[in-house]
C-alpha cells in the first residue's frame, strides 16, 4: 500500500511540476491531473471495451466503473508505456489478438496507443493557452500532508474545477471560505477562472455533440452554446427548448469569421485562437441568425445536425438525445408492452420470416423511439446545413417501404408512449404529446431523468467516479433534487454542491 501511496504521489507531483512549468512559460497552458487526463483519454477506450472482464471480475480493473481505481489498475500494472505508446503492454497484448473488438487487432491496438498518447498531452499541455501576453503567476503545487485541512480541501476544489492548481492569493481565498465551511462558495469562486469554461467544460461537453462521444473534436456550437448557459447562469433544462445560439463577439482577438450557419470554421478559428469563452462567447437568438422556426437549444445546433441528422431517417437524433440528457439507451427502455401503432413502415414485422423477432425484440425500442420521431420529421442535414423546412416532411423519413401498414409520418407530431407502463418511473410531465423539436425539448428537460442524468454526469466530473454506492446514489438523488426544485436548473450551482459532497476526497 505505502508502495502504491508513493508511487501515486509521484505522478501526480510530477504532473503539477509539469501544470507549474506550462504555466510560466511564455505561451502558459493548462494541464490536466493524470486522472483527469487518463479518464479523457485511455478511459474512454477500456470502459467501453474492456469492461465485461475488467470491470471488476478479472484483474487488473482498468476498466473499473471507479475511474480512480481504473486510472490506478494501468499505473501500477506499467500497461501503459507513455515514452513509446506502441511499447505498452495493454498495446501489445491487444495487437497480438488479445479480445480486439473490431475486425482488425492491429486497428484496435492503434486506438489504444493513441489514446495513451493523448493522455501524456494533456497532462503536460491543452490547446486551451492563455493570450502570450498574459503574466503568469507562480500557482500552488499539491499542499504536504503538514498543510491546513483547510487548504488542501480548497486546493482540491480549486484543482478539480478550473483543471489548474491555484496561485497562494487565490488558495487563500479559498481556503478562508472552506475554513467557514462556505464550500459553495468555493467552488465558485474556482469556477470563475477561465479555464473552468475553456478547459474542464468544454472537454466535459465535447463528447455529448458526437456519435464517437470523443472529446477530440473541434469547438463547435452545441458546445458554445451549452459553455455559454451554464455561464450566463441561464436555466439549464433551456439547453433542450430555449431559442439560444452562442457565438464569438465582435471583439474577440483574433481573425475570427463571422459565424456561418453551413460550416464550423466560425468555432474552429475560435479555439485555435485561444481566446477565452468565458470572456468572448455573446448569446444570440438561434432563430434570427440561422432562419430555423422550431429552434430548440442544442437539439437543432449544427453540430447536432451534422452528427444525428446527417444520415438514416433521424432516429439518430432521438436516440442521443436520451442517451446524452436521460443517460438512458433505448435497450434500457425495452418494452414490448406498449402500442406498435406509430412503428414506420421501413421496419419489417417478420423479420428473417419470423414475426416473433419484430414482438420480441424489434417492437420494444420502436415503439417508442418511432412515436417520438416525428419531432423532427421536418429537419434534415444538407451540405453542411441545417436545413428546416417548415410543414414538409423530409422525405428520407419514409423511405423503404416494408410493411404496407406500417406508420406514415405526415407531420412533426409526437407522443410519448413511453410514459406509461414500466418507463413511467422517469418521472415524466403532465404534457407527454405535441409538436416539433422545442416541445420534445421541453417534455424531456422537464422529466426526472434529466435532473438525475445531470446530476450524475456532474457527479462523475467533480468526485471523479460513477455513484455507484447506495450512499452516493443518495447523494445523487438530493443533488437532483436541489438542481430539478430549488436551483431552478442551475448547473454551475449543481456542480458546486456536488464539490461540497465530496471534498473530502
Amino acid at each position: 500500500m505505502k508502495v502504491k501511496f508513493f508511487l501515486n504521489k509521484y505522478l501526480y507531483i510530477l504532473g503539477l511540476a509539469l501544470t507549474v512549468f506550462i504555466l510560466n512559460s511564455k505561451e502558459s497552458s493548462a494541464a490536466l491531473t493524470s486522472v483527469q487526463a487518463f479518464q479523457q483519454s485511455l478511459y474512454t477506450v477500456t470502459k467501453s471495451r474492456c469492461a465485461s472482464c475488467h470491470e471488476s471480475t478479472t484483474k487488473p480493473f482498468h476498466a473499473s466503473l471507479d475511474v480512480q481505481t481504473a486510472h490506478d489498475a494501468v499505473i501500477n500494472n506499467s500497461l501503459a508505456n507513455f515514452t513509446t505508446p506502441t511499447s505498452s503492454s495493454i498495446y501489445t497484448k491487444v495487437k497480438g489478438g488479445h479480445h480486439c473488438w473490431s475486425a482488425n487487432c492491429t486497428n484496435d491496438a492503434n486506438e489504444i496507443s493513441s489514446q495513451i498518447a493523448y493522455w501524456k498531452t494533456l497532462m503536460t499541455a491543452t490547446t486551451v493557452i492563455n493570450s502570450p501576453s498574459t503574466t503568469a503567476t507562480p500557482v500552488v503545487s499539491v499542499p504536504s500532508t503538514s498543510t491546513s485541512t483547510s487548504k488542501m480541501r480548497a486546493w482540491r476544489i480549486y484543482n478539480r474545477l478550473a483543471g489548474v492548481p491555484p496561485t497562494s492569493t487565490v488558495l487563500a481565498a479559498v481556503a478562508s471560505l472552506v475554513e467557514t465551511k462556505k464550500i459553495k462558495e468555493a467552488a465558485l469562486m474556482a469556477m470563475d477562472n477561465t479555464n473552468f469554461y475553456d478547459l474542464t467544460l468544454k472537454n466535459w461537453i465535447k463528447p455529448w455533440s458526437n456519435i464517437d462521444k470523443s472529446n477530440r473534436v473541434p469547438l463547435n456550437d452545441y458546445v458554445a452554446t451549452t459553455i455559454g448557459i451554464i455561464r450566463d447562469n441561464i436555466p439549464f433544462d433551456q439547453l433542450l427548448y430555449g431559442d439560444h445560439l452562442y457565438i464569438a463577439g465582435s471583439g474577440t482577438p483574433g481573425a475570427i469569421p463571422v459565424y456561418d450557419k453551413k460550416s464550423n470554421n466560425h468555432y474552429q478559428k475560435l479555439e485555435d485562437s485561444r481566446s477565452s469563452l468565458k470572456d468572448y462567447l455573446v448569446r444570440v437568438s438561434q432563430t434570427t441568425t440561422t432562419g430555423i422556426k422550431d429552434t430548440a437549444g442544442v437539439l437543432t445546433s449544427r453540430a447536432a445536425g451534422a452528427a444525428f441528422y446527417s444520415a438514416g431517417t433521424n432516429r439518430r437524433a432521438t436516440r442521443f438525445t436520451f442517451m446524452n440528457f436521460l443517460c438512458r439507451d433505448f435497450e434500457a427502455l425495452h418494452d414490448i408492452n406498449i402500442t406498435d401503432y406509430h412503428v414506420r413502415r421501413d421496419v419489417e414485422r417478420d423479420p428473417g420470416g419470423d414475426s416473433r423477432t419484430y414482438r420480441n425484440k424489434c417492437v420494444g425500442c420502436h415503439a417508442g423511439q418511432d412515436a417520438l420521431g416525428g419531432a423532427f420529421a421536418y429537419f434534415d442535414f444538407v451540405n453542411g446545413e441545417m436545413v428546416y423546412t417548415e410543414g414538409v416532411v423530409a422525405a428520407k423519413i419514409n423511405k423503404n417501404n416494408n410493411f404496407q401498414e406500417g406508420w406514415i409520418t405526415k407531420d412533426n407530431s409526437w407522443v410519448n408512449t413511453w410514459a406509461e407502463g414500466q418507463n413511467a418511473n422517469l418521472g415524466w410531465p403532465s404534457q407527454t404529446s405535441g409538436n416539433g423539436v422545442r416541445e420534445l425539448g421541453a417534455m424531456l428537460s422537464r422529466s426526472r431523468a434529466f435532473s438525475e442524468c445531470m446530476s450524475t454526469k456532474v457527479y462523475e466530473l467533480v468526485c471523479l467516479r460513477t455513484p455507484s454506492t447506495d450512499a452516493d446514489k443518495k447523494d445523487m438523488r438530493k443533488l437532483a433534487d436541489l438542481f430539478q426544485q430549488d436551483e431552478n436548473y442551475n448547473m454551475k450551482n449543481l456542480i458546486a454542491e456536488t464539490a461540497a459532497v465530496c471534498v473530502e476526497e
